[in-house]
């Protein structure tokens, strides 16, 4: 199958380890990425204009969704990789 994020071929099934499908839709607040990326430990600079996630910040987010609700931040589980929940965790 092919990588739709680099065009290059690969052997992973979508859901395998290591592939790159979609588990879940986030939604952040603009006005709270700083406090957001407080809330996460983030140390990069200009945090109230990038948030620069990586595996370990979304596992946060997923394991804890409503830890960031009063930030602004909606996590949307994908049900079958074709569509989200109704409702935000």
């Amino acid at each position: 199958m092919r990588n739709s994020s680099n065009g290059e071929w690969t052997d992973r099934e979508p859901g395998a380890p290591g592939s790159n499908s979609v588990k879940s839709l986030v939604v952040f607040d603009a006005d709270h990425l700083a406090a957001i990326g407080a809330s996460l430990g983030k140390r990069h600079p200009d945090q109230q204009h990038v948030l620069a996630l990586t595996q370990a910040n979304y596992q946060a987010l997923v394991a804890d969704p409503r830890r960031f609700v009063s930030l602004g931040v909606r996590l949307f589980p994908m049900d079958d990789g074709y569509g989200t929940r109704e409702t935000p965790l």
